[in-house]
């Protein structure tokens, strides 16, 4: 398995791929940092886990539930609010993750920023989601609109852009309405959803940086059963090629079909129809 891996990823230019993803989700290291402060209990294991099954990590079962000044207490509630936002976006687009500290002149390479966002966010934050937005990008933010920078000073920039309904926000205000918003944000985006015949399958597609017409996608069947798969790609494709059996897949259009058995992974390289 590791030599057809080690053929498939050296003849495939693998090195040279980058997921073709105009969605990005960031988590808020502001929130996550309130959250590890807010931790009551503690427990240092070895790789995460200790013997008793608690992990190092900050979790709900150690964390303050107190909401130090605010509505809800944000340690709490931003763990809902990316997971309202990690749960849709499968569903309407492929999408990439970092956080709040990646550096904005990053956002560039794609199409919309995902943020949960409480009560507060750093001034610097606001103002970059603004000027994306205002550079011709998309903004997904919410629960809530921030009426204070990370210092507790009053700070509403990101409020008073999104509220002058002047470029392309959207605020998901309830975790149920996450995908129906952030299918807009993708509509008004002109982000190709990747369609997929079955919800478990997951499907990611990556661009080749030094071949326009080259994408590689790879389609992951994780369940016990076998899944007949049919794939809606945000391209049309001449032809597709399975890299691990050499075998040619079948593509109609920008379909892509393939009998995917329990456990298994396909990777096609597809030639864009030109």
């Amino acid at each position: 398995m590791f030599g057809n891996a080690n053929r498939m990823q050296s003849e495939g230019s693998f090195t040279g791929l980058r997921r073709d993803a105009k969605v990005l989700l960031l988590a808020n290291r502001q929130y996550d940092r309130l959250e590890a402060a807010s931790v009551l209990l503690s427990f240092p294991g070895d790789f995460l886990e200790t013997p008793s099954g608690f992990s190092e990590y900050a979790n709900p079962l150690t964390i303050s539930e107190e909401t130090l000044g605010f509505d809800a207490p944000v340690q709490l509630e931003k763990s809902k609010a990316f997971g309202a936002y990690f749960e849709a976006l499968p569903q309407v687009a492929d999408f990439v993750i970092s956080d709040t500290d990646l550096d904005p002149a990053r956002w560039g390479e794609r199409r919309i920023i995902v943020l949960p966002t409480l009560d507060y966010l750093d001034e610097k934050t606001q103002q970059s989601l603004v000027d994306f937005v205002a550079g011709g990008g998309c903004a997904a933010v919410g629960p809530k609109l921030p009426e204070l920078d990370s210092l507790m000073n009053p700070c509403t920039i990101l409020k008073d852009a999104v509220e002058s309904s002047q470029g392309k926000w959207f605020v998901v205000k309830d975790g149920d309405d996450a995908a129906s918003v952030l299918d807009q944000a993708c509509t008004a985006a002109e982000v190709d959803a990747v369609r997929k015949s079955d919800a478990r399958l997951d499907v990611v597609v990556h661009a080749d940086l030094a071949d326009e017409e080259r994408r590689v996608v790879f389609v992951a069947n994780p369940t016990a059963e076998a899944i007949e798969a049919r794939v809606e790609l945000p391209f049309e494709a001449d032809k597709a090629t399975e890299l691990w059996s050499g075998q040619p897949g079948t593509v109609q259009g920008s379909q892509l079909l393939a009998s995917m058995p329990a456990y298994s992974i396909n990777v096609y390289d597809c030639s864009l129809k030109s």
